[in-house]
């Protein structure tokens, strides 16, 4: 009990945050489960695990599965952790729900997250049927990187709508990516502002937040 209240005293969730955060969960009638591969070398990491066991606290239906770095390889494949820190989102029958995280989604990024564990384990925001058929309309697998900063005010739309796709169709993934812990990524693809969408580690987009916007680049 000792370890639970430490964690919460040090948490990065603000007490607002951890209320607001509840409301959300509440509605939760399934089993979401926070997937993290913890890279001990990597503070973001550990920060990333410790936000983990913060949020599974707030709601009986959030579960964890945390991995030490190269000891479960198994793990780290059919996660696909590719980057550092990383967190995926696992369904009610541990799938791999197509959403990952790169970075903590704090900050405008909360909110985000948030509404997507609600769309994984809860009833859901409503979908007109004609946006639901173009999503499934996405035949060729696609995997979207969001490259967001976590103050950005407009980053959360991008992020919602490329995770709504890999949610509904499983040809599609979606990662959040943290630019700001990825100097590689933001020297690679040249990125000057965000969000931005890197479409199969090919193409890159800029200010797209739009369900429509992104089923038309995956569908050309």
């Amino acid at each position: 009990m000792q370890n639970l209240l430490e964690k919460k005293a040090n948490s990065l969730l603000s007490a607002t945050m951890r209320e607001q955060l509840k409301i959300i969960l509440s509605k939760l009638d399934r089993e979401v489960t926070l997937a993290t591969i913890v890279d001990n070398e990597d503070p973001k990491s550990i920060e990333l695990k410790d936000f983990v066991l913060d949020v599974a606290s707030l709601n009986e239906f959030i579960t964890t599965e945390i991995y030490d770095r190269y000891k479960n390889p198994d793990a780290e494949t059919s996660l696909h952790a590719d980057k550092f820190p990383v967190l995926a989102l696992l369904d009610s029958e541990k799938y791999y729900s197509g959403v990952k995280y790169h970075g903590i989604p704090l900050e405008h990024a909360l909110g985000a997250f948030a509404l997507t564990l609600y769309n994984i384990g809860g009833p859901g925001t409503s979908l007109d049927l004609i946006m639901a058929e173009k999503i499934m309309d996405v035949r060729t697998p696609a995997n979207i990187k969001v490259c967001i900063s976590l103050s950005c005010p407009h980053c959360a739309d991008a992020v919602v709508a490329a995770q709504r796709l890999a949610l509904l169709n499983p040809r599609v993934q979606a990662e959040m990516i943290d630019i700001d812990l990825f100097p590689d990524i933001k020297e690679q693809y040249d990125i000057s502002s965000v969000p931005a969408l890197i479409i199969n580690d090919k193409s890159i987009h800029f200010n797209v937040k739009t369900l429509d916007d992104m089923i038309n680049l995956l569908t050309p």
